[in-house]
């Protein structure tokens, strides 16, 4: 599912620029940004699944030097990069930690004691019971998309698009949220442990 909305979002991106009317200089910009992030959308799905995968084979290891991959390759190749391209430089930087932190999990399936196996295997019957689990997480994460799309067309038509480094700022203070969220999502188990 995940794959098959990155290559929506992959080939849509004309459709949701269009939709904020965006002058030449920050849509030129836009464009810019997304050349290299848009391949930000089809690693993500593979990397949360390999780190599941790898999680749950137990190679904790791993999965954290993937995250720590991530971050660093991030930032520090946004940094480096933004220097040279600017703001492409930045989607450059996204992309490249997503793939490192990618090729770090994958280090995993040549250790001796990976067990995963790659079998194919689709059934529509297990949609609805992937669905019913995960439709906590994703309406969140579906509500935050549709917040920050909502207040931007807001800001973009109501003040113009020189406001919109506030909603920004503001908008990096509420995705702390997430972050307080995964904390919480974290004691879950042990709270239950506790209280049975």
């Amino acid at each position: 599912i995940g794959l098959v909305i990155a290559v929506i979002v992959f080939f849509g991106k004309n459709l949701y620029f269009d939709f904020y009317h965006l002058s030449s200089e920050i849509r030129q910009m836009s464009d810019e940004y997304f050349m290299y992030y848009k391949y930000v959308f089809i690693l993500t799905p593979l990397f949360l699944y390999f780190s599941n995968m790898v999680y749950a084979e137990g190679d904790e290891l791993i999965c954290n030097l993937s995250y720590v991959a991530n971050i660093v390759g991030n930032v520090g190749m946004s940094i480096l990069m933004c220097k040279v391209w600017g703001i492409r430089g930045i989607g450059f930087g996204s992309f490249f930690g997503t793939a490192i932190s990618l090729i770090v999990l994958l280090t995993h399936l040549f250790k001796k004691s990976n067990t995963l196996k790659f079998k194919p295997y689709i059934n529509a019957k297990d949609i609805p019971e992937i669905t019913k689990f995960s439709f906590l997480d994703a309406s969140a994460y579906l509500y935050f998309a549709i917040v920050s799309v909502c207040i931007n067309k807001f800001i973009i038509m109501s003040f113009g698009e020189t406001y919109l480094p506030v909603f920004t700022t503001v908008f990096s203070v509420i995705e702390l949220e997430i972050m307080l969220d995964g904390i919480g999502e974290a004691m879950k188990p042990i709270i239950k442990a506790d209280f049975n």
